[in-house]
């Protein structure tokens, strides 16, 4: 009875596909947080998010489940069960994403022969056609600085410059060439857990210098400017739900219905991505040189 079975374990030792069974029963759970410690050039906000999938979606189903008995078909229900429940289908597939990830490390480590969740087919993302593109005019971008009251500034430089949010929350004095009109971008400021970590931008080629145009024969950033002291410190995207968005509503209907692009990254008349606009705290003020926006 146990030739056959002897044999084919001599078969897989020949072929360099053998695994010992006992190291494929640690848990899903135990061996996910070995992956993630293993990623040691992770910023941190990345972490935070792949530790929250890990919580949220992953754990739930897989923590108490041993490597060696996770099987094609239980990853492929996992994964419909997910986007079932509402779960939109990016952060479905980014579940799935982590769950492979950490079974590909077992498959190295001859844990398990194989990768299981490998081929199991994912929900696919929203189409342009799905979701398409709201893009302000510049006389909405205008609209909506000037609705923001004290973060017209933060409006301002976001639209025409085409920082992300982060990107802009990073900004220091020593990053604005004064007579060159130039920002530098070299910085990011991101919140982990109610925390701020400053990191570089999201990637290698986010790194750099950004012109400060003149649009329409209007100054977007001139004069010196008022330091805010009405909530001072560095730049958290709550702003845009606690300040900008109320003081937005009173903009005609045809420019609010607009404004959802103005809070993601999307373009402007002239083919400048739009980020969150943010507050004008003392972080921006002394970020940008101290400069205010020209009145009309």
């Amino acid at each position: 009875m146990l030739r056959p079975w002897v044999r084919e374990q001599e078969a897989k030792l020949d072929r360099g596909e053998w695994t010992d069974p006992a190291q494929g029963r640690v848990t899903v759970g135990e061996y996910a947080q070995d992956w993630l410690r293993g990623k040691v050039k992770l910023k941190v906000s990345t972490r935070a998010a792949y530790d929250s999938l890990l919580r949220e979606h992953v754990a739930p189903t897989w923590g108490r489940v041993p490597l060696s008995a996770v099987r094609h078909e239980d990853v492929s229900a996992w994964v419909q069960r997910l986007h079932a429940s509402g779960l939109s289908a990016s952060r479905t597939r980014q579940a799935f994403i982590v769950l492979a990830q950490v079974l590909d490390l077992a498959v190295k480590a001859r844990r398990i022969p194989a990768n299981p969740a490998r081929g199991v087919e994912l929900p696919s993302l929203p189409s342009n056609a799905e979701r398409p593109m709201r893009a302000l005019d510049e006389r909405q971008v205008w609209a909506v600085a000037d609705a923001a009251g004290d973060e017209r500034l933060s409006v301002l430089v976001l639209a025409w410059c085409g920082l992300r949010f982060g990107e802009l929350a990073g900004l220091r004095v020593r990053h604005f060439d004064v007579l060159g009109r130039e920002l530098r971008v070299e910085t990011a400021l991101s919140e982990v857990a109610g925390r701020l970590v400053e990191a570089s931008p999201k990637t290698s080629a986010s790194v750099r210098t950004v012109p400060v145009p003149v649009s329409s024969g209007r100054t977007t950033c001139g004069t010196p400017a008022r330091r805010s002291t009405s909530r001072p410190g560095p730049l958290r995207r709550c702003c845009r739900r606690c300040s900008v968005t109320p003081r937005c509503r009173s903009l005609s209907t045809a420019t609010a219905t607009c404004i959802p692009a103005t809070f993601t990254s999307t373009s402007t008349a002239s083919a400048s991505s739009l980020s969150r606009p943010v507050r004008t705290g003392c972080g921006l003020g002394l970020a940008i040189g101290s400069l205010r926006c020209r009145s009309r």
